[in-house]
């Protein structure tokens, strides 16, 4: 049965645990892959992040400056939803669905 999440990366400082951007964060699904196989690729993207001229760095590239400029070490992911459907393309429409609820709720455009 195909599962997905939506998940949250946030900053929390790795020395005193403080967040000194709350009001900041970033929403993201994924399928096929555990939440924690995708923040391992948020990380490598980010120690790979290179600031391109054309503006068409992707829809995470913001994630993954601030994560090279504040440190990758200071970011922390947490499952906000798990679902699970007997059909694909179910699964897709309700992860897209919550991803945009969450990214309302945390305005984390």
């Amino acid at each position: 049965m195909p599962k997905g999440w939506i998940y949250k990366i946030t900053y929390r400082n790795a020395k005193d645990g403080i967040n000194r951007f709350p009001l900041m964060c970033y929403v993201g699904q994924t399928r096929n892959n555990t939440v924690k196989d995708r923040f391992t690729q948020h990380k490598r993207d980010a120690r790979n992040f290179v600031f391109k001229s054309t503006g068409k760095e992707g829809n995470s590239a913001k994630l993954h400056e601030a994560m090279r400029v504040a440190g990758i070490e200071n970011f922390e992911v947490e499952i906000l939803e798990e679902f699970s459907s007997k059909d694909e393309a179910q699964l897709v429409s309700e992860l897209n669905s919550a991803e945009s609820k969450y990214i309302s709720k945390f305005d984390s455009i």
